[in-house]
């Protein structure tokens, strides 16, 4: 698995302003102290898979998202009127619930 390290950092400082959250609410409601945040988003230190977990879940996105791995990603498409009708948000939001989904399944296949 090969992660884009500057994707997942710009996802990750992204997510955050687009919540309002500073680095220290962010970290706060993650359990992440304040300066291993800033090291993540900064670069200077790689998540560790307990991180991104704990990361994607205060920014209300998937790992798969976060380290541009999601199979899934790709594969949504919603079928909607097209009148104006903006669905970026709909495909959005299925594509979160299909990554979580996915990783829940992985996590109990390895768990058998």
């Amino acid at each position: 698995m090969t992660i884009d390290a500057a994707r997942q950092i710009t996802r990750i400082r992204t997510g955050r302003e687009l919540l309002g959250l500073d680095q220290r609410n962010a970290a706060e409601i993650s359990g992440l102290s304040q300066p291993m945040w800033s090291r993540i988003e900064s670069g200077k230190k790689v998540a560790s898979l307990g991180e991104i977990l704990a990361i994607a879940e205060t920014l209300g996105t998937t790992p798969g998202y976060l380290t541009g791995n999601s199979d899934l990603m790709k594969r949504v498409a919603v079928a909607a009127r097209t009148d104006g009708v903006d669905t970026s948000s709909v495909e959005d939001r299925l594509r979160h619930l299909m990554e979580v989904d996915a990783l829940f399944d992985r996590i109990e296949a390895s768990n058998r």
